[in-house]
């Protein structure tokens, strides 16, 4: 009988991961299991790179940034003292003492870091470079704001901010005062938390109306010389001003009746009279003015004029139209916080037209942020909110210094969008996620045209940090039926949910059911920066997408993080071909500091698993005898041969190089099934590129 030998060649491993079939009836190509290892453009498997701890940090801190090639961490107290290469962030609780227990979001901005943090008495706080946004707790009753008086202080603080107002506070009664000359309108109002005594109050009281500045006029008297020749004794003699002399030596007729009124002006000016009294000459009347500063005190007073010889006057008008000068003073009111006080209820002045309080700022705290198109976006309940242009610290619609500040009801869009829990950015969009709905809007700068484009039903997320823009037409997310993306259909752009995750959907969603809520809200996504490589931490494993379209390479498979990082990753950050992940209080480098890191001896397994191959003859019994494979590292290699028993194996052996042409494993089995089965756990780098099975068909020996 003559040997018929045949082979079953796996040229590449292209698909990856693949388990929307069973085992048993998998497609050739695909992998049952790929677990810290990935698939290479060429479409081999490729041993991960190890994690290694590169920063070792305190207790007390919290979260992980990059920016500016420079790794962040933030924390509550003052800087505990960093390792190098690690920069601390402060931003202090309100209170001043209340621990940070979590960073739910760090976003950079402008070349700043963004951060929204819980503390242990369960409240968010928005912060700036380590200063806490004002406009995210304007409406929260905080620590400090523990009573009436602390409710009046903090509105005091708020418009004390302004520059149009000054405020002052003694108890709980607020002093507001508005600039000099300016009239301002005030009105309050109140809001009572659900279920409280509905007494709070806010009055009002007026203790100084404004008055503006007021320039004083001096009081005047004047005559006009009507009639005189030039001669002696032809002169005006003496000018009194309520007894007072203010001319003191004679004036003649000289010329004109102007001309003398010339004279005259000028000689009650030469003279120094107590008080001082100045004239000036308007064609032939002489008009004689008050001191300054005397106001309307010499208003009445009686002027007199004695002239010589043929000099003739009029008669002089006594002295009148002085008006006082005054300074202006502001408006000032009080308002006085007044109820039982109760946490949950909440306060607004208006001055003019601003708003100081609850009215305008964010009623609840975002727990995202999304920097996008000069703004940066968060989501609360249903609302999509956003910042002022350019100004992060402005989150009060209201604000006339910096506008641009409002949020979106996307309640009020779609039914199934009532809690939001993130946003992504979307072909040049904003893809705003609920758990069973996208909405997708068109936002600009200018809030008012922001535009709503579509809606996608029945897909969202819970995982504010597993949404990432992929490529120029991706947005990944991980929903409850596992991992999807967004993607345009046509040239419309119209947005519609791709099945990328589907090859993996099942490993996933039974991976998923075994994770807590706060495990699956906190999945966090990055791109690995030297090969594009789409990361999902979820729990302890990171589930890795590698997509080389020219190539025609979709590929999944995932990293068990149990054995280097020892948990779940919290954070991930980038810098340059670095990338970071952070578990409790250290700081992994993924591949160590050359990059080049790889597991050692028996510290991290990598897995391959093949699904049963047939040669497309299941119902044969085959006889296999050999196996061959193009690889580099160590592996050991088994073949499972029962469908139904996957710990029945037949093993292999080791493999440590490529086996062709002359180096075959040999192997001795009848199976109608066969799936190989490979595993590394020497030191260093290994890699995988096709494999040979080979074996002898009974039906074909002759």
């Amino acid at each position: 009988m003559t040997k018929i030998m045949a082979y079953v060649f796996v040229e590449d491993f292209k698909s990856g991961l693949d388990r929307r079939k069973e085992q048993v009836n998998g497609t050739p190509g695909s992998l049952w299991e790929l677990i810290n290892a990935h698939i290479t453009r060429g479409g081999a498997i490729e041993r991960r790179k190890k994690f290694v701890v590169s920063h070792a940090l305190p207790p007390g801190t919290h979260g992980c940034h990059a920016i500016d090639g420079e790794l962040y961490v933030f924390g509550s107290d003052p800087d505990p003292g960093m390792p190098e290469g690690v920069t601390y962030q402060q931003c202090v609780h309100p209170d001043n003492s209340t621990q940070m227990s979590k960073v739910l979001m760090s976003e950079s901005f402008d070349g700043k870091i963004y951060v929204i943090a819980r503390f242990i008495d369960g409240n968010i706080y928005h912060y700036l470079n380590g200063v806490i946004v004002d406009d995210w707790i304007a409406g929260i009753v905080r620590a400090d704001m523990a009573d009436n008086d602390g409710i009046a202080e903090h509105l005091r603080g708020l418009i004390d901010a302004h520059e149009d107002y000054s405020a002052t506070r003694s108890g709980s009664e607020i002093t507001i005062t508005g600039a000099t000359n300016t009239e301002f309108d005030i009105e309050v109002e109140t809001t009572n938390v659900e279920g409280g005594i509905d007494d709070q109050t806010l009055v009002i009281s007026e203790t100084q109306a404004p008055i503006s500045d007021v320039t004083e006029i001096l009081a005047t008297s004047s005559f006009a010389v009507t009639a005189g020749t030039v001669g002696m004794d032809n002169d005006v003699i003496s000018i009194t001003v309520d007894g007072v002399e203010v001319l003191g030596a004679d004036v003649p007729w000289t010329v004109s009746n102007s001309g003398t009124a010339v004279n005259i002006a000028a000689q009650i000016n030469n003279h120094a009279s107590s008080p001082e009294y100045t004239a000036e000459a308007s064609g032939s009347s002489v008009v004689i003015s008050a001191a300054a500063t005397t106001g309307d005190s010499p208003n009445g007073f009686v002027v007199t004029v004695t002239t010589t010889g043929d000099v003739v006057v009029s008669a002089p008008t006594a002295m009148a139209d002085g008006v006082n000068g005054a300074t202006g003073q502001p408006q000032i009111n009080t308002v006085t916080v007044g109820g039982t006080f109760e946490i949950g209820d909440s306060f607004d002045i208006l001055l003019g037209n601003k708003h100081f309080g609850y009215i305008g700022n964010p009623s609840s705290i975002g727990e995202t942020a999304q920097t996008f198109k000069t703004k940066i976006y968060s989501v609360v309940d249903s609302l999509l909110h956003f910042c002022g242009i350019n100004d992060p610290k402005v989150w009060n619609r209201d604000n006339d210094d910096n506008p641009g500040a409002g949020f979106i009801n996307m309640a009020s869009q779609d039914e199934g969008s009532e809690r939001l829990y993130g946003t992504g950015v979307y072909q040049g969009s904003l893809a705003v996620f609920a758990r069973q709905a996208i909405q997708i809007w068109s936002v600009d700068s200018d809030d008012a045209f922001n535009v709503f484009l579509q809606v996608i039903k029945n897909t969202g997320t819970k995982s504010r940090r597993g949404i990432t823009s992929y490529g120029n037409n991706d947005l990944f997310y991980l929903a409850e039926s596992g991992i999807r993306s967004i993607r345009a259909r046509d040239s419309s752009n119209a947005a519609f949910v791709s099945d990328v995750g589907t090859p993996i959907d099942p490993m996933v969603t039974r991976y998923m059911d075994t994770l807590t809520d706060t495990q699956i809200e906190d999945a966090f996504a990055v791109l690995e920066p030297i090969d594009d490589r789409y990361w999902l931490s979820l729990g302890s494993r990171i589930f890795v997408f590698s997509y080389f379209p020219g190539a025609k390479i979709s590929a999944w498979s995932y990293y068990d993080t149990t054995d280097d990082i020892g948990g779940d990753v919290s954070e991930f950050a980038r810098i340059d071909k670095k990338i970071y992940a952070r578990t409790g209080d250290n700081i992994y480098l993924y591949g160590g500091a050359d990059g080049q890191t790889y597991p050692d001896d028996n510290e991290i397994e990598g897995v391959v698993e093949l699904p049963f191959l047939t040669a497309g003859t299941p119902g044969t019994v085959k006889n296999v005898e050999g196996f061959d494979a193009a690889l580099t590292g160590t592996w050991d290699v088994v073949l499972q041969v029962d469908p139904n028993n996957t710990n029945a194996v037949v093993n292999v052996g080791t493999i440590g190089k490529t086996t062709y042409p002359a180096d075959r494993a040999g192997v001795e089995v009848s199976t109608t099934h066969f799936a190989p089965k490979l595993t590394c756990n020497k030191a260093g780098p290994a890699t995988l590129s096709n494999l040979i099975v080979h074996y002898e068909d009974p039906n074909e020996a002759g």
